[in-house]
Parts: structure tokens; C-alpha cells; sequence
């Protein structure tokens, strides 16, 4: 997998705050997906793995190709931290990737 950065924010209703991060987006089944971390990585083929995906190109989650140096691609919209820590609300897609079972969290 070739992975890009996107810069997104991530919105806490805790805090009510917003924050600026770049995430991992790869182009995977014919679909842009945001990765949030962890990323894992195969022992067996050192192949980086995301264990989330949030699926781009839905009604909330549009990527807008940008020519920056940091990344690639900038998110139209804030994202729920809750969607970003991996749970599934209104519009938003939340898929795990099958990772195999030698791979490890990257750090």
C-alpha cells in the first residue's frame, strides 16, 4: 500500500476544540480512506497495514487534492474524534482492515 497525508480536523465535543492532524489516506478497492493510527506493521513482510479506515467521497468526508509539501490531500470538513477513534455515526464509514496475524503496531 502507498500511503498519503491528508490534513484533516479531527473535532473533540469534550473540549469543543479542534485539531489539526495529518492522517494516512490510501487508495484501496477503488476508494480513498483516511488511516487513522495506529498503523501496524507485518513481521513477516514488513508491509505497513492500516487497522482503521474511514471511507472518503461520502456526503461528510471529501478529499480536495492540493499541491503542498506536507501532504497531498486536504478534508473538506472536521471529523468527529469519536469517528476518528474508530466508531461508525450518521454519514461516516468506519471499516477494520484484516490485517495479518504476525503484523505489530508501529510506533
Amino acid at each position: 500500500m502507498k500511503f498519503f497525508k491528508t490534513e484533516t480536523v479531527i473535532y473533540d465535543p469534550d473540549t469543543d476544540q479542534n485539531a489539526n492532524v495529518l492522517v494516512d489516506t490510501v487508495y484501496y478497492e477503488g476508494n480513498w480512506w483516511l488511516c487513522p493510527p495506529p498503523l501496524l506493521r507485518s513481521l513477516a513482510t514488513g508491509e505497513i497495514i492500516p487497522q482503521r479506515l474511514i471511507l472518503t467521497g461520502v456526503a461528510y468526508v471529501k478529499l480536495q487534492e492540493v499541491n503542498h509539501p506536507d501532504y497531498r490531500f486536504l478534508l473538506s470538513n472536521s471529523i468527529p474524534k469519536s469517528v476518528f477513534d474508530g466508531k461508525t455515526e450518521g454519514e461516516y464509514i468506519v471499516a477494520l482492515y484484516q490485517a495479518p496475524s504476525d503484523s505489530q503496531t508501529r510506533h
